[in-house]
């Protein structure tokens, strides 16, 4: 009985890590313009946008959705919603030959069957960070 009983633990668990799947939590497109003159966050979670785009944000707001920084300082600028993207335009152009570290909590998730498998779920999201050169 404790056999059988464990077994349907077992076979429980496993269903219940990989009904966790994460199809819907695409990491988020980052990069450069066509020109290079702005950032493009596109494959942004439907349900997150629509929230982003009904909030009434100022820009102090806006740049905790989007944080580009170089060398370790932050880069000052605007973020706009166009269509189901975030654009981030500097105030300053990006200079050629730096790489510039974009970071952002959008589709960030605390953790997948994977993690959860390995012991390794985190109590914080994780941002998603990428570096592009320009």
């Amino acid at each position: 009985m404790i056999k059988f009983l464990s077994k349907i633990a077992v076979i429980t668990s496993i269903c219940m890590c990989l009904s966790c799947s994460s199809s819907n939590n695409k990491p988020v497109f980052i990069h450069f313009s066509a020109d290079s003159n702005a950032i493009i966050l596109s494959e942004i979670n439907p349900v997150g946008l629509l929230q982003l785009k009904n909030t009434q944000a100022d820009s102090i707001t806006r740049m905790k959705w989007v944080s580009v920084s170089v060398d370790g300082k932050k880069v000052s600028g605007q973020i706009n919603i166009t269509g189901d993207k975030l654009v981030f335009t500097p105030n300053v152009p990006f200079q050629s030959g730096r790489s510039y570290l974009v970071s952002t909590p959008l589709n960030a998730k605390f953790g997948g069957a994977n993690e959860m498998l390995k012991g390794k779920i985190n109590y914080q999201l994780k941002p998603q960070q990428k570096t592009l050169q320009r």
